[in-house]
Formats: C-alpha cells, structure tokens, sequence
C-alpha cells in the first residue's frame, strides 16, 4: 500500500494511466473509497486518492492533529506531479481543492466541486436570511453541552445531507464506524463553519 509521510501517514490510491492526473479529494466521513465507482469510468486516467487523517488506512485522528495535515497532503500530492492536475473535491474535499487553487494555481488544471462546504463564508453574509440560515446550522451542530451526544449529533448530521430518518436507517455496523470517526467529522464541521 503507498503512504506519504509529511509528520503523519497518508493512505493513498494511484490508478496509472494517461495525464493530466486527477487528484480526487474526498468528503466528510467517508474516505478514498468514495472514489471506486468513479475509477472505472476513467479506466485509462492517472488518478491520485488520499485517505486524509483520520480514515484508515492512513493514521488516526488525535486531539493534537491540524486540519492543516490534509492540506499538506493534497499539496504534496499535487506538487508531486510536476505539471498541472485536475482535481475534483466533494464537499471537505471541495474546501480543500479550493484552498489547492487558490495557493497553487498554476498547478491545478481544472477544478471540478461538488458541494464544495465554506460555510464560514455565511458568518459575515449581508444577506439576513443566509446569515440566519447559518446561525440555525450551527445551533444544530454546536449548541450543546460540554458532552456531546455523539449518536445524538451524528443523527444531526447525517439527516441533514440526506433526509430525515437516514441515520436511524443505518446499518450498526456503518453507524459504527461513522461512531469511531466522529472526532475527525467535528473537526471537519467545526473549520467549514
């Protein structure tokens, strides 16, 4: 299996095949493997997949962790190239490509986002209604106790991109893991906003 290692481990997928590369950037709770599907309709495209912090393979979330790391991690992947690349971003994975083109870029080809999250871009909106959209968003995800009801906000989070009832519809086993990866999705949640 290939891993960077930029002061921690990162799990990535290659697919060889012909340039420009294409660096997919993945969101919010789900890992690389987001990007299965999608490889076997670019069968003969280099494509590039990182597992950022946090979703294994690559190392674990910890509280002393920086958010920076996984754009450290596409950085280097993207630099790494030597050429401009294409790259696609969903949701934290979009945050992360915008971030990408704005300090690079001469090295990002393309950029395709779906659901690119920069809710932190609504705190200041002149718009009333955008602005009290954002402060109810953030009174679902950060208006609670020092304990946080992890199945309780997990339930928050997942209804909200999806529709209501889907995490109660979960499989244990998939509610399980998002459970094990709840302090990365906080982290994740809490910089977007």
């Amino acid at each position: 299996m290939p891993f960077v290692d930029l002061n921690h481990r990162f799990h990535y997928v290659e697919q060889l095949g012909d340039t420009p590369t294409i660096l997919l950037l993945h969101s919010t709770g789900i890992g690389a493997w987001q990007w299965r599907e999608y490889c076997k309709l670019l069968p003969s495209r280099h494509l590039l997949m990182v597992d950022f912090l946090g979703y294994p393979p690559s190392d674990p979330w910890a509280k002393n962790c920086s958010l920076q790391a996984d754009f450290d991690v596409a950085a280097h992947l993207l630099l790494a190239q030597g050429k401009p690349v294409d790259v696609i971003g969903h949701s934290y994975g979009g945050f992360i490509a915008l971030q990408l083109a704005k300090k690079y870029p001469s090295q990002v080809r393309t950029l395709l986002l779906h659901e690119p999250v920069a809710w932190g871009a609504l705190y200041d909106s002149p718009n009333r209604q955008l602005k009290e959209e954002f402060d109810a968003l953030c009174t679902v995800f950060f208006n609670h106790p020092k304990e946080i009801d992890i199945d309780a906000w997990l339930h928050h989070f997942i209804d909200y991109w999806n529709v209501t009832g889907t995490w109660r519809q979960l499989p244990e086993k998939t509610k399980e893991i998002w459970r094990r990866q709840f302090p990365k999705v906080y982290a994740e949640v809490s910089l977007l906003c």
